[in-house]
């Protein structure tokens, strides 16, 4: 499971958001929770996310909210985004350039 400690709130809403928890499980789930409620837990297949240039947009259910992580290439990355603003796809390239944790171990 990987976690990011991140910010919500809505589209257009200007102000740093409401403080979150993101975590990925290994299932491929999406939960975002605040202090002990759970906002959200989505299989990540159905939750569409769109990187722009003011966070991710997550769309699930009807609704769309806007987060930013702690460490917004690595989220990128963990969730398989592809598409991205030019300055994040340059983070993520670098992540997975540079990050023993993103590169299998070989034995010999």
């Amino acid at each position: 499971m990987q976690r990011f400690n991140g910010s919500l709130r809505l589209p257009g809403e200007v102000g740093p958001g409401l403080r979150v928890l993101i975590d990925l499980s290994d299932e491929h789930h999406l939960q975002i929770s605040a202090a002990s409620d759970v906002i959200g837990d989505w299989p990540l297949e159905e939750v569409g996310i769109r990187a722009a240039d003011d966070g991710f947009h997550l769309q699930a259910e009807g609704d769309e909210v806007v987060i930013r992580t702690d460490n917004d290439p690595a989220f990128a990355v963990a969730i398989g985004l592809r598409n991205a603003p030019t300055l994040l796809r340059r983070q993520m390239s670098d992540l997975l350039r540079h990050d023993p944790l993103l590169h299998e171990k070989v034995v010999d």
